[in-house]
């Protein structure tokens, strides 16, 4: 009776074991806590190094080779700047038009469908972006109290690319500066 009393135990603490282990590996695909709130904690630390522009075009979409291995893909942590609410967020932060890499594309395929019949001026893009920054905004999370944040900024020739870390700490979500880089084409 001890005996089965014993394995009994042994088998439950295995299985403890095996749950916690799982679960400290799998941490990263466990929901980040607060994702409200970091998200407006993101939205506030963004600056666009270029204050004189009118619109933030902003594509926050990753984009994966089709031969990208499981492990090589990181978990995203949707920023949802195409939502009314965090949309409003960031105009009161950039004071810009905010719109979003897919809204441009369209209005870019309405010029070129209307204006110019279909056929593709090699400077069109370059043209429709002169005054407007191009803000390429990704946000992976690293585990359910850890996002890094990838900011790229383009305008003209001109780019600034920055990484952040967002900790969640004492209950609030604190952003750290990691990398900064800027460059003139």
């Amino acid at each position: 009776m001890r005996y089965l009393y014993i394995r009994s135990v042994m088998f439950v603490i295995l299985v403890l074991l095996t749950i916690a282990c799982n679960n400290r590996i799998n941490s990263k695909n466990t929901p980040v806590i607060a994702p409200g709130d970091l998200r407006t904690a993101i939205i506030k630390s963004l600056k666009s190094p270029f204050l004189k522009t009118d619109t933030l075009i902003v594509d926050d979409e990753w984009g994966f080779c089709g031969n990208s291995k499981p492990e090589e893909i990181p978990v995203i942590f949707d920023l949802k700047i195409d939502s009314t609410i965090y949309r409003a967020q960031l105009f009161k932060v950039t004071n810009q038009t905010i719109v979003t890499m897919k809204e441009y594309e369209a209005i870019m395929d309405t010029v070129l469908k209307y204006k110019f019949k279909g056929e593709y001026p090699e400077s069109l893009w370059d043209t429709c972006r002169i005054g407007k920054t191009i803000a390429s905004i990704h946000a992976e999370q690293i585990s359910p109290t850890k996002v890094r944040l990838y900011e790229q900024y383009l305008l003209n020739d001109k780019s600034q690319s920055l990484t952040k870390e967002f900790n969640f700490t004492a209950n609030r979500w604190i952003a750290h500066l990691m990398e900064q880089s800027d460059s003139n084409e």
